[in-house]
């Protein structure tokens, strides 16, 4: 056995990176893309490669040259058909990584370009619309038409998480008959189906051997597995180990794009601020490819109208491909675009009726309506209470009235005197969608009580805070220290999960697996001798509460709601703003470890500080949790404060400025923009 693999061998590959092991790898590999956005590659000439040197294109692949994820395919090398400027169509293979990159600019690519129409706001040719739904109650248009009062605005977000850890990539050695991959896929069965059918090999021959993560909140699910199958098709070809890492403005243009989506409301009220009417557009740029698009699709249809339950309404959503780099995007994050549009809308509404933001949303909540008559069905019991917590805490209907009567006497923002605002907004987030394309009943969790008391969590690793709670959740129901609680996320081949762990909506099912399997051994536990060991598998029997082609019903397995208010203060002579205060009132279910908690959303607030403000990191003086103290089932909240947070703070925004923030993140040239335009006004 060579001294490299003996020392593969003995590494503990889930306390590592997998750019650890460059230095173990014979090649390095990078992966050549097309120069335009749409048309054909017909040759791609390297000239006289240096000895070592290799150049590998679709006509090499020895299997399928396509990316099976759920119904979407693509290509792993484009050749015939190019989709995208920058879609990989070679990869380059040799032994010095500079030497590599120059003869990357040596390459002579030949091509022909083909015209692709590319979809606007007001035509979407047939052909680019690749998923559509609308859903309706009532004669929205007749309403709307026949209202004396009615605003429309275009509402658009695309905050990121940044990521700072390593791009994608991988370290791959083929070895006789055996492949072995080194990456962090979270999607580890994803990554071995689709490299079987690439390499054509049996999945007893392939060993994927999981490296630490990336960011989950930066990582496509599908994108470290196109690039695992790009080292791993090298590897296979010249048969040595081979090394490929992105560089961070690849990944960034290519593995963490998030979808480009615009909402339009128009909407029709009362002069009390009750919506009549409403027609809401969705508009979402899937790129080239778009795994997971449609369930996208319904999600933003669920989200689009918030908490509230307007008399008559029409949605509907679009879905178009075009020739950019596929997106994807959280699946949690996506509410977050539906809450900021509707909130934003009815901001604007309390401000054009002066009413109290507050008490036009808690009226728009219909409570006493027939849940039937709306398609959606969510438990808005709770809500008011979280509006009466933050309202008290953060003293908001005499700020709002207060600040409100300061700009209508301020008439010279020249007086350098700092303009405050104050804003609110409330929002859910929805865990386990019931209309997921991935079939949710092969989730199962399996606990184990050892001989000497100690649990055994067979699980796939959560995240820290989850795990956390896990253990809180274990040592309640079985009345053992959390020390003697631990995780084994080990699989055989067909236990891996097929959810990507970057699809955090399996917690909350999780989650209540364990209890249910801890309840068993509960009860087995002293007329039995010990190991015990308790398997539970998720039912489908939940599926049967939404309707997914029409949209009616219980969308999500569960929900956890929230209510925030931001303070802001904004300087005009640096064209700048800081956050005086946040207050946020969460309803998350049965909290076993509130600290645990209260600390986890405290440092989402910072992280969504650092996405909000272009190139500026916005300081908080106090952010204020307070949770509602309830015994029901644990519900998620990781995702919670970005679906809230940010359009409480950008209708806070909106008060100082007397006008709409349409976007987000903002920036200092747009609050130059709006100060300037509101003293031309004055």
């Amino acid at each position: 056995m060579s001294a490299k693999r003996k020392y593969l061998n003995k590494l503990d590959f889930a306390s590592i990176f997998y750019s650890d092991l460059e230095n173990e790898a014979d090649l390095y590999a990078v992966i050549v893309r097309s120069p335009i956005s749409s048309g054909t590659i017909r040759s791609i000439s390297t000239g006289i490669l240096p000895e070592g040197y290799t150049l590998i294109t679709a006509a090499d692949i020895p299997g399928v040259n396509q990316l099976e994820t759920v119904d979407t395919l693509f290509p792993i090398l484009a050749y015939e058909r190019i989709s995208y400027q920058g879609e990989p169509i070679g990869i380059l293979v040799g032994p010095d990584i500079l030497e590599l990159h120059k003869i990357m600019h040596k390459l002579d690519i030949r091509f022909t370009r083909s015209t692709q129409i590319e979809p606007s706001q007001h035509v979407l040719p047939d052909n680019v619309i690749v998923a559509k739904k609308i859903v309706s109650v009532g004669e929205w248009d007749t309403v709307y038409n026949e209202s004396s009062l009615k605003i429309e605005h275009k509402y658009s977000s695309d905050l990121k998480s940044e990521g700072f850890t390593e791009t994608a990539g991988a370290f791959c050695r083929y070895k006789t008959t055996e492949m072995t991959v080194c990456t962090p896929t979270l999607w580890a069965s994803h990554l071995r189906k689709n490299l079987c059918r690439v390499l054509g090999i049996e999945p007893d021959l392939l060993r994927i051997q999981k490296t630490l993560p990336q960011n989950v909140k930066t990582t496509i699910p599908w994108f470290n597995t196109l690039t695992a199958i790009h080292c791993a098709l090298a590897s296979f070809i010249t048969k040595k180990s081979v090394f490929l890492s992105l560089d961070r403005a690849s990944q960034i243009l290519y593995g963490e794009r998030n979808f480009p989506i615009t909402i339009t409301h128009r909407t029709a009220f009362t002069p009390e601020g009750i919506i009549k009417a409403a027609n809401v557009t969705i508009l979402i740029d899937g790129g080239a490819f778009s795994p997971f698009l449609q369930t996208f699709l319904e999600r933003l249809i669920v989200s689009s109208l918030g908490n509230y339950q307007p008399e008559t309404f029409r949605i509907e959503a679009y879905a178009i491909r075009s020739s950019t780099p596929p997106c994807s995007d959280s699946l949690q994050w996506i509410d977050s675009y539906g809450i900021f549009a509707i909130e934003s809308q009815l901001e604007e509404i309390a401000r054009i009726t002066n009413k109290n933001p507050s008490e036009i949303r808690i009226s728009n909540l219909h409570l006493e309506q027939d849940v039937n008559l709306f398609p959606f069905i969510f438990n808005r019991s709770d809500i008011p209470e979280l509006f009466h917590i933050v309202l008290q805490k953060s003293d908001f209907n005499r700020k709002y009235f207060s600040y409100g009567f300061t700009h209508f006497k301020n008439d010279d923002i020249d007086g350098h005197i700092p303009i405050r605002g104050i804003g609110l907004s409330s929002g859910f987030e929805g865990c386990g969608y019931m209309g997921s394309p991935i079939n949710t009943s092969k989730i199962s969790m399996e606990v184990t009580m050892e001989k000497n008391g100690s649990v055994t969590i067979h699980s796939h690793a959560p995240s820290a805070s989850v795990f956390a709670i896990w253990k809180s959740l274990v040592s309640s129901l079985l009345d053992i220290p959390i020390n003697l609680i631990v995780l084994d996320s080990k699989f055989e081949v067909d236990e891996e999960s097929i959810i990507p762990e970057t699809v955090m909506e399996n917690i909350s099912i999780m989650t209540h697996l364990l209890k249910k399997c801890c309840t068993a051994i509960q009860k087995q536990r002293f007329r039995q001798p010990l190991p015990i060991s308790i398997k539970r598998t998720n039912s489908n029997s939940k599926k049967n509460e939404w309707n997914n082609i029409d949209l009616v019903g219980k969308p999500f397995h569960s929900s956890s709601t929230g209510v925030a208010v931001a303070e802001i203060e904004i300087n005009p002579v640096t064209y700048s703003f800081f956050i005086r205060g946040i207050w946020l009132a969460i309803d998350g279910g049965l909290l076993l470890d509130e600290k645990r908690a209260e600390s986890a959303i405290q440092q989402k607030v910072q992280q969504l500080l650092s996405q909000l403000m272009k190139k500026t990191i916005l300081p908080v003086e106090k952010v204020s949790v307070t949770f509602l103290k309830k015994n029901n089932e644990p519900k998620q909240i990781g995702e919670l404060v970005q679906t809230i947070l940010p359009v409480a703070i950008t209708n806070a925004l909106s008060q100082a400025l007397q006008t709409t923030i349409e976007s987000i993140p903002v920036s200092t040239d747009i609050l130059y923009t709006l100060l300037n335009s509101k003293d031309s006004e004055e």
